[in-house]
């Protein structure tokens, strides 16, 4: 017969929801969020993932010809810059992956702004490969197989991504 531990069910269910509510911990939304959508189906995940990326960009000039982007004065947009650091901040993980066009456009957000945000919220920086610029490559332009790697001057190689 196997006994019941009356401590781990008091902390799990009374103790740790208190403490978390009464440091105003999003712990318990977030635990919430996952337990609701933990059996979402691949399809749903992929939607709500594909929402957050609009919201992220939600401010920067959008166009299906990178051509336009050199006629813009600012294509990544007055509000982009906020909405980029606070996503970082949420994230155990950032895919740089806006190709080698942002060098023609002169973009001195992506390369420098991304890399020192996510070094000084220690949040880890990858990319899908690099440009012979060493930009990082396009999602258009490599496999869905291609693997993560470490991007930025402040990653190493051997964090076991």
């Amino acid at each position: 017969m196997q006994s019941i531990d009356f401590t781990s069910i008091l902390i799990r269910h009374l103790i740790a929801p208190a403490w978390a509510a009464w440091e105003r911990s999003p712990y318990l939304r977030h635990y919430r969020r996952l337990k609701k959508t933990q059996y979402d189906s691949p399809e749903v995940i992929q939607e709500r993932q594909w929402k957050k990326l609009e919201q992220l960009l939600d401010h920067a000039y959008r166009t299906t010809d990178p051509k336009d982007l050199l006629n813009i004065e600012d294509p990544t947009g007055p509000q982009n810059h906020d909405s980029i650091s606070r996503a970082i901040r949420k994230s155990t993980r950032v895919v740089a992956a806006w190709g080698g066009f942002a060098d023609k456009v002169a973009l001195d957000f992506p390369r420098t702004s991304v890399e020192s945000l996510c070094h000084r919220a220690g949040v880890p920086l990858r990319c899908l490969g690099r440009t012979n610029s060493g930009a990082p490559r396009h999602p258009l332009y490599v496999k869905g197989t291609t693997p993560l790697e470490p991007f930025g001057p402040f990653e190493e190689a051997t964090d076991g991504d």
